[in-house]
């Protein structure tokens, strides 16, 4: 019997662990290594639908066979009835014909099947989870996976071109998520270098794998993980500045240099992304937003005539072209109006305050703020948040790991 209750227990921690890790990697990484050469979008479901299976099996046993081990407070509440709402607000719009969305099935599998398992398998597996441990697997598959699209997409590090395209992943793995996935290598090799790295030798290699994510960043020609680099950056400063005086007069000096250099910096960009340098500079020089602005003009139109309440989930271009707004604040806002704002900035308080006790307390965590920070950011510019498990898998994981669930872990532990 000891040994039947030590196998199950290894076996929940190991699941818990696999549950976490496959959040942050396993898409990427199932969809880099099966998909390779397929060109047809179509043909990347049979890859994602079994893989998406798999995890809700997954999510399901550690639900059901895991007890409840977060303390929980009333923002974890909170935030899945923020979820549940708008949820319903989605089943709402869609089977009342209010909205008619091309993937209709992929969104409500997303909502149903992949946000609630995830969310309630995290919460109850919370305890046995090795975030040490996950994050030794997710650093180094991330590597292993970037250089894997490298060996198999050479395009990669072809400047001529990247003048008319951007780099891409796999046919399943867009030119943005190929970006941004970039910039979590960046971001964890950081992470290292300044939490974890202890001889010379460790801080090389993370200063060398760091460049090496900016440098495939770069090369997938996107403006979303430029901007998220750019706002990680500064909230990182401001977290760890004690005056906040010097810090705003930091960041004023630096954008007063960097408008002055602004050029020269698209000058050196060009030589290893032109597409990207083209991009930034028509952003920078006409203000440009990527064909964005029209979407914000209907948003906008929206939310002054549905203030409170909200619209509906998604804007209408025509009778059968129907898309989400390209930022988490608007959608929001057209989905539930001025209460579901409210609603979700009072849950990111607490998120935010959560961050900041782990960047002074607790900073063998600071990588999944770090993760956080940067799908929230992506949320600014492009995407649907409620189709995103990275952001809502750290939003949950940041609500749960608060500074009384440490005290509780610390005192059990003695």
């Amino acid at each position: 019997m000891k040994i039947n209750y030590n196998l199950k227990k290894i076996n929940i921690k190991t699941l818990s662990n696999l549950n976490v890790i496959l959040l942050f990697i396993g898409v990427q990484f199932v969809t880099s290594f099966f998909l390779v050469g397929v060109e047809d979008p179509s043909l990347s479901r049979s890859v994602t639908l079994p893989f998406r299976l798999l995890v809700l099996v997954l999510s399901i046993y550690i639900i059901f066979f895991t007890k409840k081990s977060a303390i929980v407070d009333r923002s974890f509440f909170f935030w899945v009835l923020f979820l549940s709402v708008f949820t319903f607000i989605i089943c709402w719009d869609i089977f009342t014909g209010k909205v008619i969305p091309k993937d209709k099935n992929q969104i409500l599998i997303f909502v149903f099947l992949i946000n609630f398992p995830l969310v309630f398998s995290i919460q109850n597996s919370l305890i046995h989870i090795d975030f040490d441990k996950v994050l030794k697997y997710v650093y180094f598959l991330s590597i292993f996976t970037t250089l894997f699209i490298i060996y198999t997409n050479p395009s990669v590090f072809s400047i001529s071109k990247m003048i008319e395209e951007r780099v891409s992943g796999s046919v399943a793995f867009s030119t943005i998520s190929f970006g941004h996935f970039c910039t979590t290598v960046s971001l964890l090799a950081l992470n290292n270098f300044f939490y974890r790295d202890k001889n010379k030798l460790q801080l090389l290699m993370s200063f060398l794998i760091f460049l090496f994510g900016m440098f495939c960043m770069i090369k997938s020609g996107s403006r979303g993980p430029v901007f998220s680099m750019i706002i990680i950056g500064v909230f990182v400063y401001l977290i760890k500045s004690k005056n906040i005086v010097y810090f705003i007069k930091k960041i004023i000096l630096v954008s007063i240099i960097t408008f002055f250099l602004i050029n020269l910096f698209l000058i050196i960009l060009k030589n290893i992304s032109p597409y990207l340098e083209q991009r930034l500079r028509v952003s920078f020089e006409n203000g440009d937003l990527g064909g964005r602005q029209s979407y914000y003009d209907i948003a906008f139109e929206y939310i002054s005539n549905n203030l409170f309440f909200g619209k509906q989930f998604l804007l209408k271009f025509s009778e059968n072209d129907f898309f989400y707004s390209h930022n988490i604040f608007l959608d929001i806002l057209i989905a539930s109006g001025l209460f579901g704002l409210l609603f979700f900035l009072f849950i990111m308080i607490k998120v935010f305050k959560n961050i900041n006790y782990i960047f002074k307390n607790e900073k063998s965590y600071i990588w999944l703020c770090l993760l956080f920070l940067q799908y929230f950011t992506f949320h600014f510019l492009s995407g649907a948040f409620y189709m995103d498990p990275i952001f809502i898998g750290t939003t949950t994981l940041l609500i749960i790991l608060n500074e009384k669930y440490f005290t509780n872990i610390k005192s059990i532990s003695k």
